[in-house]
């Protein structure tokens, strides 16, 4: 598919460009492309590859159609942190714990990347776009992949970076705020506060708006450490046979964005929530 976009412009997308000081955060954690939800067997709502796509677009246009009103000069998109739920072709984690899996580890591939590259193309009609992928426990391979393949798709598009690098926590400067990103399944969130200090006492100093974002819960959290907050942002996917049985289930379907200003910090936030087919 790359080899579409070969030419030195990428496709006539230019983003307009503003200087309101505000940023638009979307970051569609654990939606796991590929999860198999069988009724039947959950009590829940059906998932599949085809239902994960569809969902996916539904959240994206929304999330922009919201946004609008604040005059966005920059998207923050964080993508990977489970959005591949196998990491291979033996429908396994990148750990090895097989998965119930809907259809093929290549289309899988394949439906992430199409659904990734027209959310950017969609963010692209609002700012420029600083893309950052966050390997999860789900996709620790697959995540940092479909960062190589976008930097290809995107090598001509100027509105777009792509940060690919492996790294399982990242950091994100905005003006007077700090956004710190990880998965959330090894280091105690408790300790991501200190860990920012420590990793990035430059940003520290001169950020006093602080953050972290991580998933892996598939719930909505937020914990304050001495100013630090962690929040855990929520998934749209439904709980699985495994999480059904553990009792994991009831969670709120939905995602979180948030509006970043410059100077003030967060200055507006919206959801988009799953209800069922036809939301």
């Amino acid at each position: 598919l790359a080899h579409k976009h070969a030419p030195t412009t990428y496709k006539g997308i230019k983003a307009p460009r503003k200087s309101t000081g505000n940023q638009l955060e979307i970051n569609l954690t654990d939606h796991h492309f590929g999860k198999l939800a069988w009724p039947p067997e959950t009590g829940g709502e059906p998932y599949d590859l085809a239902i994960a796509e569809a969902i996916w677009d539904k959240a994206i246009d929304c999330l922009i159609t919201r946004a609008k009103a604040f005059d966005i000069e920059k998207v923050l998109f964080v993508f990977g942190n489970d959005l591949h739920h196998f990491d291979n072709r033996s429908n396994t984690t990148f750990r090895g714990t097989p998965q119930d899996a809907d259809s093929r580890y290549r289309k899988v591939v394949r439906t992430v990347q199409r659904s990734v590259i027209r959310a950017i193309d969609k963010l692209l009609t609002v700012a420029p776009v600083d893309a950052i992928a966050m390997p999860g426990n789900h996709d620790e391979e697959s995540s940092l992949h479909l960062a190589d393949y976008l930097k290809a798709w995107f090598r001509f598009a100027k509105d777009v970076s792509i940060d690919g690098e492996p790294a399982h926590r990242k950091y994100y400067e905005w003006g007077s705020v700090l956004i710190g990103i990880a998965h959330g399944d090894v280091v105690k969130l408790e300790n991501l506060p200190r860990l920012m200090a420590v990793e990035r006492p430059d940003l520290w100093a001169k950020c006093p708006i602080r953050e972290w974002h991580t998933g892996d819960k598939h719930q909505r959290k937020v914990i304050e450490d001495h100013g630090v907050a962690v929040r855990i942002l929520p998934s749209l996917v439904p709980p699985d046979d495994w999480h059904s049985k553990q009792g994991y289930i009831g969670n709120q379907r939905m995602t979180e964005s948030f509006i970043w200003n410059k100077r003030e910090g967060q200055i507006g936030s919206f959801n988009y929530t799953y209800l069922g087919e036809g939301n």
